[in-house]
């Protein structure tokens, strides 16, 4: 049942959105002409600036009114969805949400596992979407929103597995290596090349964790990888941090659940935290951050090593002002705009052809591969 607080939260922070919608409206031509006339473009080892500010772009006035609202509601939360808790999270995928696509559940190792994918599809691409939640929350209806479009989108069966959460047997240790073998079942199934790991917030600590256990092995590694505000570090141990007014994301909160998501282990070890981890043999990966999230320090710290030890497959989408988890929030004008990058990356599949120009709106002018999402 949702409680009156609840209830209250919900109000306030559709009240904001509603405004923020109706000035994203009339005012985004006066917003736009107000952006820093630069250049940015999506870095890696190749083309990056090294110490200078990396983040580039400017968040809509949608987003600006919902980071307003998130503060109003007063959320403190760990995941996607903020303070809206229990009434947007769901440990199956909502049948409104998933209208005309074929989902299927099944058990892997006491695992339930979701698969979501088109009745008619011939695809042999998956993606190995690990839900973020910060350790303790189940997925949010953005989460299942991001899901299925990604499936309209390419055609590929995307599996979503439904792991345990911290208080509930949920640690890296119980986690992370059976995450690693379903990747693996999946490569080994229809090849590496058609399987990608994708991950959000705590998701991304995971598709990362999982993906760098793989590499170790040598056996196993996803074809693609995609971190969207992964947390890196479950220490939060960066003093830049502290500096940011997240409106999402609690520092103690968040150190909290990563003491239980460590259990035995010392928070700094890569199964806990991978960026403590090797980054050799990780595949062609794209990360998406923001500068209003506090995990953001440790993205840049990921990305200052990803510099320094001349990984240049992997590349880093950052977005100044931009929110926790942005790109999955769908209403979102720039996460609309990297929504096809997003699909493109996971499935090699673009089924627009204004992606760039979709992209140059938000000053987030990310480098494509030739012969695919041309304008």
């Amino acid at each position: 049942m949702v409680s009156n607080r609840q209830i209250g939260r919900i109000g306030r922070f559709a009240a904001a959105i509603g405004v923020a919608i109706a000035v994203q409206a009339h005012g985004v031509a006066s917003a736009d002409n107000n952006v820093p006339s630069t250049n940015p473009a999506a870095t890696n080892a190749d083309n990056a600036d090294g110490p200078v500010d990396p983040y580039t772009g400017h968040p809509s006035l949608l987003a600006q009114a919902m980071a307003m609202a998130s503060r109003a509601a007063a959320t403190g939360s760990t995941g996607a969805g903020g303070g809206l808790d229990g009434p947007f999270l769901s440990a199956s995928p909502p049948a409104p949400i998933t209208a005309g696509l074929e989902v299927e559940k099944r058990d892997f190792h006491g695992w339930v596992v979701w698969s979501i994918r088109p009745p008619a599809s011939t695809s042999t691409t998956r993606v190995v979407a690990i839900h973020g939640g910060g350790f303790e929350k189940k997925a949010s209806v953005f989460h299942w929103v991001n899901y299925a479009e990604i499936a309209r989108a390419s055609e590929a069966t995307v599996i979503v597995p439904i792991y345990p959460l911290v208080g509930h047997g949920g640690t890296a240790d119980t986690v992370v290596p059976r995450v690693a073998d379903l990747v693996a079942g999946q490569t080994a199934e229809v090849g590496a090349g058609n399987v990608a790991v994708y991950g959000d917030s705590a998701g991304g600590t995971i598709a990362l964790a999982a993906t760098e256990m793989l590499a170790a092995r040598h056996v196993g590694v996803p074809g693609r990888l995609v971190l969207v505000s992964p947390w890196l570090d479950t220490t939060v141990g960066d003093p830049r941090s502290a500096r940011i007014d997240d409106p999402i994301l609690q520092t103690g909160t968040l150190r909290k659940a990563g003491k239980q998501w460590a259990g035995k282990r010392a928070e700094t070890d890569p199964i806990v935290s991978p960026l403590f981890g090797s980054l050799d043999g990780l595949p062609p990966t794209t990360v998406y951050s923001g500068s209003d999230d506090l995990l953001s320090p440790d993205v840049r710290r990921l990305r200052d090593r990803v510099i320094a030890e001349g990984h240049s497959n992997v590349k880093f989408v950052l977005l100044a002002g931009g929110l926790h988890g942005w790109p999955g929030f769908f209403f979102l004008p720039e996460a609309m705009a990297v929504s096809p990058a997003i699909t493109y990356e996971l499935t090699g599949v673009c089924n627009t052809t204004d992606i760039q120009n979709a992209l140059r709106k938000w000053h987030l002018n990310q480098t494509v591969r030739p012969g695919h999402c041309e304008p």
